[in-house]
């Protein structure tokens, strides 16, 4: 069987099947973690390198992500000037690390990114704050606020 495990939320992980098209996993992806319809949504590995499975929804997205791959899950968004921003939505110290989040500033070669994810007074806001390439504004709310509706959702 062919699955990546996505790692969201505060140290949550779900498996998920990627033999099937970009879309159909994102989609998944964003219902099975009680992310809005809105969000706009993509994967990156543990490195922090992006997927950009949101550019090429018909491709099989077992193309890109290789069979039980540890993946995490991003918000994406732009700033005011057109700059993507990725957003982690996995609260975890031991893989959003410095080194994680520099990558993910990086995001694909084809544009310019920044990043913001950290929660207030973490040891990634600090080490965001010394890096003048990444935001340190926290989407902490946006990964508790997933997290609870994911344990309202197992409990069903």
């Amino acid at each position: 069987m062919v699955f990546v495990t996505v790692k969201h939320g505060v140290n949550e992980q779900t498996l998920f099947n990627q033999d099937c098209r970009s879309v159909t996993l994102l989609n998944a992806i964003r219902e099975k973690c009680s992310l809005d319809a809105k969000d706009v949504i993509d994967l990156s590995d543990r490195d922090g390198n992006v997927k950009d499975l949101r550019k090429n929804p018909n491709m099989q997205a077992k193309e890109v992500l290789a069979d039980r791959e540890d993946v995490i899950l991003l918000r994406v968004g732009e700033n005011d000037k057109g700059k993507l921003i990725y957003t982690p939505l996995l609260e975890s110290d031991e893989i959003v690390t410095k080194a994680f989040l520099d990558r993910l500033a990086k995001g694909s070669k084809r544009e310019s990114h920044a990043v913001k994810g950290a929660k207030p007074g973490s040891k990634i806001q600090q080490q965001q704050q010394q890096h003048p390439s990444m935001s340190a504004t926290s989407s902490t709310s946006s990964i508790k606020r997933a997290s609870a509706a994911l344990g309202q959702h197992k409990k069903r």
